[in-house]
């Protein structure tokens, strides 16, 4: 029982600091929307394209290309010539629409090019905005805030699960709009407050 109490006392007392409030804040809704679009693409295609185990396996495992190619080159590739803060900005604000995009194709041809995007963008979205909190941190604080960071993803992560759960009881394809659009306020937030 204290466990939990202990978890959720350092998650209030990360955001009683003033200097990273900001940062936790938009990485919290970066990370919802990001593991959001891991809850609800699957819900979403199997519902519209009636798609049996291997079909959807198919798909899952294809986000994951662009994710791997992302983490052995995209990434550094791209950070080696644009600040962090124009990479969580464009990859977050990209990651949005591709997710949104996602429920507009008739067929599932569209849907290969549009999900490698979505995989692609948010791969590029997810060290980026660690990154930025990690620079605007102290030294002698970082660890303490990654930490905290960490907790904000772990926290995300589950909520993002019971948000696109319930928004898909309402309509199938309203978590990846909202999500999405969460994933694009983020965007705009770091563009605006970091």
């Amino acid at each position: 029982e204290s466990q939990p109490r202990e978890s959720l006392a350092s998650l209030v007392k990360a955001f009683a600091d003033p200097r990273l409030r900001r940062f936790y804040l938009v990485n919290f809704l970066l990370y919802l929307a990001i593991f959001g679009f891991f809850r609800s693409s699957p819900m979403y295609l199997v519902y519209e394209f009636h798609l049996d185990v291997s079909a959807m396996s198919e798909y899952v495992a294809w986000v994951g290309v662009p994710i791997v190619l992302a983490n052995l080159w995209l990434t550094g590739f791209l950070s080696g010539r644009f600040s962090i803060k124009a990479l969580t900005v464009w990859s977050a604000a990209l990651t949005g629409l591709f997710m949104i995009a996602v429920i507009l194709p008739q067929g599932q041809a569209p849907l290969w090019p549009l999900l490698f995007l979505t995989g692609a963008a948010l791969a590029v979205c997810l060290p980026s905005c660690a990154t930025l909190l990690s620079n605007a941190a102290d030294p002698a604080a970082q660890g303490r805030a990654m930490g905290n960071n960490q907790a904000i993803q772990v926290g995300a992560e589950a909520l993002s699960g019971l948000a696109a759960g319930l928004l898909a009881a309402l309509v199938v394809k309203l978590p990846l709009i909202v999500l999405g659009g969460v994933s694009i306020f983020g965007a705009i937030l770091v563009a605006l407050l970091l």
